[in-house]
């Protein structure tokens, strides 16, 4: 099989009107590491890319949110963090566990 995805409640309202488009990624996609570029691109553009570069942290919801996603990725997973949590870049082994940064 393909790539399966689990959303947050507060992550899947605001993917819902992109569902199709995610759908399409997600099936062109054949593990986590090819489709995480996928995803973190679908959300910059959902997001906006202005508000992320005013570097504004995210709302006590949103951390949570945040927070519960990264604990289910793994915090050993995270190599960077900003101060504002707007920019993080995590470490994914691909099939031959050779890991890349995303």
């Amino acid at each position: 099989g393909g790539v399966s995805l689990e959303l947050q409640p507060e992550l899947y309202q605001l993917l819902a009107p992109e569902q199709p488009a995610l759908e399409r990624r997600l099936a062109g996609c054949s593990d986590v590491a090819s489709f995480l570029p996928e995803l973190k691109e679908l959300l910059d553009t959902v997001a906006g890319a202005p508000a992320a570069s005013h570097g504004s942290a995210p709302g006590a919801g949103a951390m949570a949110g945040l927070v519960r996603e990264l604990e289910e990725v793994g915090w050993d997973r995270v190599v960077s963090l900003d101060e504002t949590f707007t920019d993080i870049t995590l470490s994914v082994p691909d099939a031959a566990r050779r890991p890349h940064a995303l």
